[in-house]
């Protein structure tokens, strides 16, 4: 009986480490915290000219971004901050999102769609 009870409870630690072991695995990045990582998903269907992501200590650009490419701004932020996006498509129709907020570590996606662009945050 006690071998059995045991062997269960080993069992269960041995599952249990796995799980958390697996789970810092997959959601730890070797990236420091006072860098911002800002991820642009071209899902509009469409070529966008021109991404432009303006923050309160500069701003980033890329250029000739084809539907379901990926593209992925990181800059220094070791305090508050926030940032504006800006796409221009190829026809020169041009979208602008609100300021969207954030603090060091930041890490978020915005997705460019052909309503208009969908804000998301992996904090």
């Amino acid at each position: 009986m006690k071998k059995t009870f045991l062997g269960i409870l080993i069992g269960f630690i041995l599952v249990l480490l796995r799980y958390v072991g697996m789970s810092f695995n997959y959601t730890l990045e070797m990236m420091p915290h006072t860098l911002a990582r800002v991820a642009i998903k071209n899902e509009s269907g469409q070529h966008v000219k021109k991404v432009l992501l303006r923050h309160n200590r500069g701003s980033i650009e890329a250029t000739n971004i084809r539907n379901k490419d990926l593209v992925l701004f990181q800059f220094s932020n070791t305090n508050e901050n926030s940032y504006t996006l800006s796409v221009t498509y190829s026809n020169d129709s041009i979208l602008i999102t609100q300021p969207n907020y954030f603090e060091h570590g930041y890490r978020g996606t915005e997705t460019i769609t052909a309503g208009g662009i969908i804000s998301s945050n992996n904090w």
